[in-house]
């Protein structure tokens, strides 16, 4: 078996390794590892490889900065130059970015099946370039890897085939569980700027509806040098948005506040090291938000929405926005008030099911997918089946959710399944299809009559 890695920057690498590990104990798959070259410095790009024992690339596209189109439409062609040459069992495309979305089409117009590692990410905010990626690779992809349940229950909205969908955890978390003892140990981060335990905050920004506009940056900058007459804040700065700080005149502003650190990107084991030591994280990003979340650090994001619902609910994660007012309002309630600060650090996060094995499962998975000649979904027969159509029947008594599949028709599926309440129920082989619960199916009209015998 012959597996394509996809990769294209920071945050594809912390996903790819885990799997790419995983991987290894299986003799009969063949790996490649594909930078797009997304991210092409050696602070974005190189040191993730050292850091997280990654092979050098097999191949770099090269397709540097430039316009999502741009970007986008470089992969493209030639990545599929690549799927030609190699002709792969299988893709591996992971997160969001536009390496994700050109790696799952290019593949896909060649008849190539992908898998998508972290799909269902939902924030509900088309603003996002990563919102519209993510959104199309799932509509596209094969196989799907979710890591949450509410991730799998936006798949079914969107009318995924739950036969599809693989909850297996965090392949991210897998990396900073299995990196963060390393960090603490080998780092020096902390010595070489000079920091001590809890008396600095760590700063991330780089999402476009932020840097991008004169207001939103602004806002931040504000928050920050206000911030930072209070405590330390260290700031590695985004390529990205070092340059969006110098068209807009920000960056001495930035850099003459009291206490503030902007420095260069850092490597994964130096980052870990600069979260887990800070009294708290503010930041846009959905990688930090979950690493925060993992190791009891209080985050602060700087959006009006995340797709880590459950955190919010948990109060682990507290949305700020980028109005400068309420980052200070916030930043000072954690430095200031001891009870609202310990509230929120000692709450547990609410994925118990992140255990560091979400990159084993994907790889044993995959295995047995090529193994069964299952890789790819069967397309519809309506000449055999008749014209697909939804059918919603109650269920008159209880039962497992993998014996009803079992009993299904090949051409039938279930596709999503309501509590007497009218919740969506995430589906698994543990599920319990109690009495009373509703399900939808979908399949040909013609074999929709045998579903009142299993019922």
């Amino acid at each position: 078996m012959k597996i394509l890695f996809v990769a294209g920057g920071r945050p594809n690498f912390m996903k790819v390794a885990p799997v790419w590990h995983a991987m290894e104990k299986y003799k009969d798959i063949k790996k490649i590892l594909v930078h797009t070259g997304q991210h092409y410095d050696v602070e974005m790009s190189d040191v993730f490889f050292r850091d997280l024992a990654l092979p050098q690339p097999n191949v770099n596209l090269g397709v540097g900065s430039g316009s999502h189109g741009e970007q986008t439409g470089l992969i493209l062609m030639r990545l599929e130059k690549v799927l030609q040459e190699e002709k792969p069992d299988l893709v591996l495309v992971f997160g969001d970015m536009n390496s994700t979305l050109a790696g799952s089409l290019a593949s896909v117009k060649l008849r190539i099946p992908v898998a998508h590692v972290q799909a269902g990410w939902r924030a509900r905010d088309n603003r996002m370039p990563e919102e519209i990626n993510r959104s199309i690779v799932d509509r596209i992809a094969d196989i799907h890897f979710p890591e949450t349940y509410e991730d799998c229950l936006n798949l079914y909205h969107e009318g995924i085939s739950p036969d599809r969908i693989f909850m297996v955890g965090n392949v991210m978390i897998d990396s900073l569980l299995s990196h963060i003892k390393l960090a603490k140990k080998r780092s020096r981060i902390l010595t070489d700027l000079n920091l001590k335990k809890n008396e600095y905050v760590i700063v991330t920004a780089h999402r476009p509806e932020n840097v991008d506009n004169i207001k939103g940056l602004t806002n931040i900058v504000d928050a920050l040098c206000k911030i930072s007459k209070n405590i330390t804040v260290v700031y590695p700065i985004h390529p990205r948005t070092k340059k969006r700080l110098k068209r807009f005149n920000l960056l001495d502003k930035l850099k003459n506040c009291k206490n503030i650190r902007a420095i260069k990107p850092v490597g994964y084991i130096d980052f870990l090291k600069l979260l887990y030591n800070s009294r708290f994280a503010l930041t846009d990003s959905g990688a930090v938000q979950e690493e925060g979340i993992t190791l009891g650090i209080p985050c602060l994001t700087m959006r009006q929405n995340t797709e880590l619902y459950k955190s919010i609910e948990r109060g682990t994660n507290i949305l700020v926005g980028v109005d400068s007012k309420n980052i200070v309002e916030y930043a000072m309630r954690l430095l200031n008030d001891k009870k609202f600060y310990q509230k929120i650090k000692r709450r547990k996060s609410p994925y118990p099911y992140w255990d560091g094995t979400a990159g084993e499962q994907i790889a044993k998975i995959v295995y047995n997918l090529w193994k069964n000649k299952n890789l790819k979904e069967k397309p519809s027969n309506f000449i055999e089946n008749g014209y697909p159509v939804y059918l919603v029947m109650e269920n008159m008594r209880t039962v497992m959710y993998k014996s009803i599949k079992k009993a299904l028709p090949p051409n039938i599926k279930i596709v999503e399944v309501f509590d007497t309440n009218g919740n969506m129920v995430a589906l698994d082989s543990n599920t319990k299809i109690e009495k009373g619960y509703k399900i939808k199916f979908f399949g040909g009209k013609d074999s929709m009559e045998s579903l009142s015998h299993i019922m």
